[in-house]
């Protein structure tokens, strides 16, 4: 499949990505068919293997033991966590664990917002959604 440009639509799409659509659609026990691509993908997708190991979704060689986002970056992902914990909790009853853990990653973002706040530069539009982001989270 090529566009007008010329390109082929899989190097548009990115290396590997066709792999990662194809096991999306894939029953579990079918996607070791279809593995990850062995090569750099040259554009990471990460998530969270383990407490202290990040993997990209698309390629073996994506591996990270650093976080591998900002730190407003990853004030959000917290934000969007605990989000979707609570958000669940209204449709059924959440267990002790789940509270806990949306709980403390509420406290996470807000330290982490709270020391971005004290030692950002004074550059307005960074400090103004800083204390836009930590008022948020107060409420």
């Amino acid at each position: 499949m090529t566009q007008s440009n010329g390109r082929t639509m899989m190097t548009t799409m990115g290396k590997y990505r066709w792999r990662t659509k194809l096991r999306t659609f894939l029953p579990w026990t079918l996607t070791p068919l279809i593995p990850k691509g062995p090569d750099d993908c040259g554009d990471h997708e990460w998530h969270r293997s383990d407490a202290t190991t990040w993997r990209c979704v698309h390629c073996k060689a994506g591996v990270t033991h650093e976080e591998p986002w900002g730190p407003i970056e990853s004030v959000h992902l917290k934000l969007a966590a605990a989000e979707g914990t609570l958000r669940v909790g209204k449709y059924r009853d959440l267990d002790d664990s789940e509270v806990v853990r949306a709980e403390q990653l509420l406290r996470d973002a807000h330290e982490q917002l709270e020391s971005l706040l004290n030692s950002s530069p004074d550059e307005p539009g960074v400090r103004a959604a800083l204390e836009a982001e930590l008022a948020a989270l107060r409420t």
